[in-house]
């Protein structure tokens, strides 16, 4: 090689080193909303997350808790079902459900009134054939009551509609949310349950009807429960949220 080009290549070679490389911007750190959810909302799970694709530098961490644990140890945003009393904090709603009562598909009873409802939660009814003795074809084992934890604000609702004044069967099943309702009933004949109406997605159980009961009496709103005034990404992210509430 000759000198001259060993000339040319050291140049170039003092010239790339002089050059900076450019380096990339720092990612920038994302705002993390703490999300509080009862499990009355747990069909939003899937949008709670979809929602926020939207919103950029904004991530999302969010928990199932018990509603009155949410009420007492509140986050950033807490989702819950009903009208909690002496709420302080700013509420958003994003839409309204009522509460109904499920039974096997097998049960042939269409409907009953307040009174037998009453009854068969606070024990005083123990069979079907004691709810319609004029039936056929009745589940013959014992009423098998689902219900939930005083902490949960489903739990919160039925007691302010329906037992104000009575204690539930001790011998009714506490489940942790509504899905379990609606696999316990569908599982057994001779179940009874009840839920928000918004999970009654499928044939797996059937709604028992309250012929006295109107449905505005039975009926609440979704609550976003905010610590501080929402932002307008926190009001977009909630618009989105209620779109999913039928």
């Amino acid at each position: 090689m000759s000198a001259k080009i060993l000339v040319i290549l050291a140049a170039l070679l003092a010239l790339t080193s002089c050059q900076v490389i450019p380096t990339a911007p720092p990612i920038p750190t994302p705002v993390v909303w703490q999300v509080a959810v009862s499990p009355s909302l747990g069909f939003l799970n899937p949008a709670i997350n979809e929602c926020s694709q939207g919103l950029p530098g904004v991530a999302i961490e969010f928990n199932q808790l018990p509603a009155q644990l949410i009420l007492t140890q509140p986050q950033d945003i807490n989702l819950l079902w009903g009208s909690p009393i002496d709420l302080k904090q700013a509420a958003y709603e994003l839409g309204l459900d009522r509460l109904v009562f499920v039974v096997n598909p097998e049960n042939p009873i269409q409907e009953t009134n307040l009174a037998t409802i009453q009854k068969i939660f606070s024990g005083e009814v123990f069979s079907w054939a004691e709810v319609c003795p004029q039936c056929s074809d009745l589940p013959p084992d014992e009423i098998e009551l689902w219900t939930f934890s005083i902490e949960e604000d489903i739990q919160t609702v039925f007691s302010q509609v329906i037992l104000t004044d009575s204690l539930i069967s001790p011998s009714a099943y506490l489940a942790a949310s509504p899905s379990d309702v609606l696999a316990a009933v569908a599982a057994s004949p001779s179940a009874i349950g009840y839920v928000p109406s918004t999970w009654l997605t499928d044939q797996s159980v059937r709604n028992l009807k309250l012929k006295d009961l109107p449905a505005t009496q039975i009926t609440f709103p979704y609550l976003a429960i905010l610590s501080a005034p929402p932002s307008d990404q926190t009001q977009r992210w909630l618009t989105c949220l209620s779109k999913e509430i039928p």
